[in-house]
């Protein structure tokens, strides 16, 4: 045999040896791809309905800033209030905000309405909202808010064992 001085090409093995290389990896690739599609998907259909309340009520009530969209009034059972929602292109535009809790027999649903599909969360124990008036001294509390020029420093949603306060309005 003698070999080609200069020779220009590749041989046909190395030709397959690459081709084999290059389909592993992307074998690897799309088992990867098809992994982390199952997590995520795994991941949406976990999420509670408390989660997504949760994240929706945080959002608004964070950017419930004061003075700027008007009052926000409620008792016990209902609470209503402008803020921003996100819209369709992404942005942040003006809603009309409102929770609201049906107690029942068995138990209560809260009901949260902003700009969008609604979402509703059931318990099988009473449910309420309260309002804090000051922080200092430990904290005081009202059950109704309608003073409708000031806004409260939080708000309180009890769901059966679940108690979450949102602060409302950013931080000054």
């Amino acid at each position: 045999m003698t070999r080609m001085r200069g020779r220009k090409g590749l041989t046909l093995i190395e030709v397959l040896l690459a081709l084999v290389v290059a389909s592993t990896i992307l074998l690897m690739a799309r088992h990867l791809m098809s992994v982390a599609t199952t997590a995520l998907d795994r991941a949406k259909d976990d999420a509670s309905p408390v989660d997504a309340a949760y994240v929706a009520l945080r959002t608004l009530f964070l950017h419930a800033s004061s003075g700027e969209f008007g009052a926000l009034l409620g008792d016990e059972n209902r609470l209503a209030f402008r803020s921003q929602c996100d819209a369709p292109g992404g942005w942040l535009e003006a809603c009309d905000a409102e929770l609201t809790i049906e107690q029942g027999d068995d138990g209560c649903s809260l009901h949260l309405s902003a700009g969008g599909s609604p979402v509703a969360i059931a318990s099988r124990q009473p449910c309420g909202l309260r309002y804090l008036v000051t922080a200092a001294g430990g904290g005081e509390w009202a059950s109704t808010w309608t003073d409708a020029a000031h806004r409260p420093v939080a708000v309180e949603v009890v769901a059966g064992g679940d108690t979450l306060i949102f602060r409302v309005g950013g931080r000054s």
